[in-house]
């Protein structure tokens, strides 16, 4: 794993309320070597790297095992998780309508960085993700979640991650970007869209560390 995934993880604990040393956590890491050492970590919800599985599947494993992961794969329900200042339009909720017959509930949740290290950390993008809600100045503000659920046996995360493309591919104006990558070690630029939700494998940590932000 490198140097960029190490700071990510160290960050996403911290926010946790975690303190772990660098050199213990490279210790830990490396232990995993297989999916196989992944499932284990998955059925442990004591481990200390336990809430970011997803993650670890990415960085280890690589981006084509983490779209087939078949960890935790339910898409009886879904959230969509609006930045602050953004809303749920009406664009994205005809597109839920077109898809299949969900039912539909907003609410508010609060943009914290619990919440966020939740559902980002480990990635190697999440540094600099981080300094875009610095720059941004959206921490601890009050956002849009919507919660979908089928009714039909309509795959609900299919559908909501097939939405949130299109919707991006259609409004680049709605990201927001950030030249970060020489800055601070990030790696990257500062990429926030205007809506996030989860694929399967994150689905139940996302759905989780969403109801606890929200108000």
């Amino acid at each position: 794993m490198d140097s960029v995934c190490i700071k990510s993880f160290k960050l996403a604990m911290k926010m946790q309320g975690i303190e772990i040393d660098k050199d213990e956590l490279i210790k830990c890491t490396s232990k995993i070597k297989t999916y196989e050492d992944l499932k284990a970590i998955d059925r442990d919800n004591t481990h200390i790297l336990y809430p970011w599985v997803p993650a670890l599947v990415y960085d280890i494993l690589g981006y084509n095992e983490y779209k087939s992961c078949d960890l935790n794969i339910d898409e009886s329900d879904t959230y969509l998780l609006f930045r602050p200042g953004e809303s749920f339009d009406n664009e994205v909720y005809e597109a839920l309508q077109e898809k299949g017959d969900f039912e539909i509930q907003e609410f508010q949740y609060v943009f914290s960085k619990k919440l966020i290290s939740h559902l980002y950390g480990g990635f190697p993008w999440f540094l600099a993700y981080c300094s875009t809600c610095d720059e941004l100045n959206i921490w601890d503000k009050t956002g849009i979640a919507v919660y979908v659920k089928e009714k039909n046996d309509v795959p609900c995360i299919k559908c909501s991650v097939e939405i949130k493309n299109r919707y991006r591919d259609k409004h680049p104006e709605k990201t927001k970007e950030i030249n970060l990558s020489e800055e601070k070690g990030c790696g990257y630029n500062g990429i926030i869209h205007s809506f996030h939700c989860p694929n399967c494998i994150e689905k139940r940590r996302h759905s989780m560390a969403i109801e606890k932000a929200r108000l």
